[in-house]
């Protein structure tokens, strides 16, 4: 009795089955994740457009600073845009000398005064306001 011996393996199409799904499978994931780079470049483009915008938008503009030395009191006077502006900080000759952190209503014109103690006659102040929207620089003299 001759025994043959059986082949053990894998048809042609069993394996052609396989690899199509290998392959089916292997497409899904990279178009997923490439979808969902797409989804979350995109949603972070919206998010900076927007913040850009907005920033844009806002201005504010001084009119007037008048710098008291008998009292010590630096008086900023300033008129808003037609966007809201939140001011965060505002510093005379690059010292900190207030952190508000007031939001100015549009078109509005608003007085802001700040301590600035060792004031003298005839100082020259350089003056930053910072807001949401960037900053603004000014120069004054005491009187």
């Amino acid at each position: 009795m001759v025994r043959r011996y059986l082949r053990l393996g894998i048809s042609p199409i069993v394996s052609t089955v396989l690899l199509i799904l290998i392959i089916v499978s292997i497409c899904a994931v990279l178009v997923t994740s490439a979808y969902r780079m797409y989804t979350t470049f995109r949603s972070q483009v919206i998010e900076e457009r927007s913040r850009i915008e907005r920033e844009l938008r806002q201005s504010l503009g001084v009119l007037l600073i008048r710098a008291d030395s008998s009292i010590d009191k630096v008086t900023i006077v300033v008129v808003v845009a037609d966007y809201p502006v939140k001011i965060y900080a505002i510093y005379i000759n690059n010292t900190l000398v207030s952190e508000p952190n007031i939001e100015l209503p549009p078109f509005e014109v608003s007085e802001l005064e700040v301590d600035y103690p060792g004031l003298n006659s005839g100082d020259l102040l350089n003056i930053k306001i910072v807001y949401e929207g960037g900053r603004i620089e000014e120069w004054a003299t005491a009187i």
